[in-house]
C-alpha cells in the first residue's frame, strides 16, 4: 500500500475512530456515484500515468445534489513537456457531504492508474 494511503488510514483512525475504515471501490471514468445516503465521505482519487511516460494524465471532479453532477469542485493533473519523464501520482481529495453523487472525469489522456479511496466519516 502507497505511504499516502497508510497516511490517510493512520489520520482517520486516530481522529474519526474505525468508522472510518477506508474502502476501495472500482470505480469508473464518466460515471457517476453516491457513496451514502446518510453520512459524509471522503473521496481521494489517485491518477498516476504510464510509468516512464511523457504523456499527461489527468481527472477533474464533478459533484452535486442532484444526478448526473455537473459542477467541478477539483482536478488533478500530471502535465509532461518535451521528454521529460515523470514517474509520481497525484491525489485528488474532496468531500462529498451525505446523499452528493461525485464522477470523476478524463482530463486529455487516460491515466494508466486510476485508484479511488473513499472514508465513509
Amino acid at each position: 500500500m502507497p505511504v499516502g494511503n497508510q497516511f490517510f488510514q493512520r489520520l482517520f483512525a486516530q481522529k474519526l475512530g474505525p468508522s472510518a475504515a477506508p474502502s476501495k471501490p472500482t470505480r469508473a471514468l464518466g460515471t457517476a456515484y453516491q457513496p451514502s445516503t446518510t453520512r459524509p465521505t471522503l473521496v481521494v482519487i489517485i491518477v498516476t500515468p504510464s510509468a516512464g511516460t511523457t504523456q499527461s494524465a489527468g481527472v477533474s471532479l464533478l459533484m452535486d445534489a442532484a444526478n448526473p453532477p455537473t459542477t467541478e469542485v477539483g482536478r488533478a493533473v500530471i502535465g509532461q513537456t518535451g521528454a521529460t519523464t515523470v514517474n509520481a501520482s497525484l491525489p485528488l481529495i474532496t468531500l462529498v457531504p451525505a446523499g452528493y453523487y461525485y464522477k470523476p472525469n478524463n482530463i486529455g489522456l487516460s491515466p494508466a492508474v486510476f485508484e479511488t479511496i473513499e472514508y465513509t466519516l
